[in-house]
């Protein structure tokens, strides 16, 4: 396994939403709170899914050609309508926590803020002056 600070700065964010989000569903799980449980591991999931959709879709954009860049542009905007669905179907359906749910989804500004922090500069990226 490679060590965290030789993958990509993505691939740590995507590792700091599973362990900002499963850890303390699994406690939730074990101490009889299934809703909250529910809403912390989906609300990671949600926002994990949402990440790998929008790193898809920018790298297709940037690759692909006329029709894929259209195609991958559409699915990014549309990827924002289907993440609103879910969010509401989920809350909905109330077998999810509000609170745990939001908690879940802002796993992603943490993640964000706790690689910055532990890694400034990318390992293999060249400084810029």
């Amino acid at each position: 396994m490679a060590r965290p600070s030789s993958i990509g700065r993505v691939a740590r964010i995507k590792r700091w939403i599973l362990i900002l989000t499963l850890p303390p569903a699994a406690v939730a799980l074990a101490v009889g709170h299934g809703t909250t449980a529910a809403g912390l591991a989906a609300g990671g999931l949600t926002i994990l899914l949402n990440l790998v959709g929008t790193q898809r879709a920018v790298s297709k954009f940037l690759e692909g050609e006329r029709f894929e860049r259209l195609g991958a542009l559409l699915l990014w905007a549309g990827k924002f309508g289907i993440t609103a669905m879910v969010i509401f179907g989920l809350l909905y359906s109330g077998r999810v926590g509000p609170l745990a749910l939001l908690v879940g989804l802002g796993s992603l500004p943490v993640s964000l803020l706790f690689d910055i922090f532990l890694f400034p500069v990318n390992k293999g990226e060249a400084k810029k002056p």
